[in-house]
């Protein structure tokens, strides 16, 4: 495993930092862009840094599914965005409640008589 660059935990200030299992998608997406998690292994602190290999190790090994999934994801965002931006609102709004055009007619009441 390449040298860890990171030095100290920003919780706790060990020394004891490691490089973490990605977790999901979005952390696999990162680790193509050079973004890796970490974790102390002192107190359990993980989060991310950028990471800065050795000069071999910067060669990207990525395979055509993982570039294949990249570009899926990045034209569905764009898409998602484009949409959102360039929709228009409804031009008419549709509304339950129906205006009254007359007056209810007054309807009969019934009064009760009390029995004594």
């Amino acid at each position: 495993m390449p040298p860890v660059h990171i030095t100290l935990c920003p919780r706790c200030s060990s020394n004891r930092i490691k490089r973490s299992h990605s977790r999901g998608i979005i952390e696999k997406a990162l680790k193509m862009i050079n973004i890796r998690a970490y974790r102390c292994i002192h107190c359990g602190w993980r989060g991310y840094r950028l990471y800065k290999g050795s000069a071999q190790g910067n060669r990207a090994n990525y395979s055509l599914l993982q570039i294949i999934a990249l570009a899926i994801f990045v034209t569905l965002a764009v898409m998602l965005l484009l949409y959102y931006l360039t929709r228009e609102e409804p031009k008419e709004t549709f509304s339950y409640k129906t205006p009254l055009t007359h007056e209810p007619e007054s309807l009969p009441r019934k009064t009760l008589k009390c029995k004594t």
